[in-house]
């Protein structure tokens, strides 16, 4: 969890991206001028003013949000829970460097609480983390490693032209193996980020789960990978095509599915095996 937690705070891009965000955000209110800024400054103070104010609070909030990723107790809560947990706890120590910071740039001095002053900052904070919250997770969430099955002893191979299929051909239980709940049998699964794609014959969706976890997971079903980032369920292949020089898989459900050149040699042999 710890070497988790660590690692994403060494990642770079993803802070600049929320630093980003957060310039772009607080451009955004010095624009608008909410709470009396905008009669009370001009514009190159609303700027300053709402630059840190987000700036600073805005990193708080993220270090408090990661926390919140990465601990086991909280890992698996919605991602509005994080976001309207994280808001309630920065609220009132915000409220103070809010406060602090109006001292010394309002020219009057401002007639409310502490109190008061609290109940706004965790308006914004709710402003900005609740629309934000999917692609902070997306981003910044380390997905949680699952148990993997003991692997089975029978292979796919290719050695001299002769294929041998997985024997277990039973329909993996998605329930099971990805704790998600739906509707029809796996077609396909594919990579998207720190997500996966899982594709079944009547919906689709995206689950927070390592691609190579997942490999190890359907490894005793009926099913290979064809790309580095696509898993297929055999019974759902229709043929395999060669469209503008490049392969593909043809879906039973319509899907086309990318054949890398490392995988096509065996994808064309199981195909006329599997097929037939």
């Amino acid at each position: 969890m710890y070497r988790n937690f660590f690692n994403t705070v060494n990642n770079n891009q993803k802070f600049i991206y929320f630093a980003l965000s957060c310039l772009v955000i607080g451009f955004v209110i010095s624009i608008i001028g909410p709470f009396g800024t905008f009669s009370e400054m001009s514009l190159l103070k609303r700027l300053v003013y709402w630059q840190l104010t987000i700036a600073v609070i805005g990193h708080e909030s993220l270090v408090l949000i990661l926390m919140f990723f990465h601990l086991p107790m909280t890992a698996k809560w919605p991602t509005s829970k994080t976001m309207i947990v994280t808001s309630l706890i920065m609220a009132f120590p915000a409220s103070f460097q809010v406060h602090w910071l109006n001292q010394k740039m309002m020219p009057i001095e401002m007639p409310i609480s502490i109190l008061e002053l609290s109940a706004y900052v965790l308006l914004v904070l709710l402003m900005i983390f609740l629309p934000l919250g999917k692609r902070l997770e997306k981003r910044f969430k380390t997905p949680l490693k699952k148990e993997s099955i003991t692997e089975p002893t029978s292979t796919l191979t290719t050695e001299k032209n002769e294929i041998d299929l997985p024997k277990t051909t039973s329909h993996p239980n998605l329930m099971a193996l990805f704790d998600v709940e739906m509707k029809g049998r796996l077609v396909s699964i594919s990579a998207e980020d720190h997500y996966i794609k899982i594709v079944t014959e009547q919906e689709s969706q995206l689950v927070l789960h390592r691609f190579s976890d997942a490999l190890k997971l359907l490894k005793p079903y009926s099913g290979m990978r064809v790309h580095r980032s696509w898993w297929v369920s055999l019974q759902f292949i229709e043929r395999l095509d060669k469209k503008q020089g490049k392969w593909q898989l043809v879906m039973t459900n319509g899907e086309f599915i990318p054949v890398s050149k490392t995988y096509r040699t065996e994808v064309e042999r199981l195909c006329k095996s599997f097929i037939s």
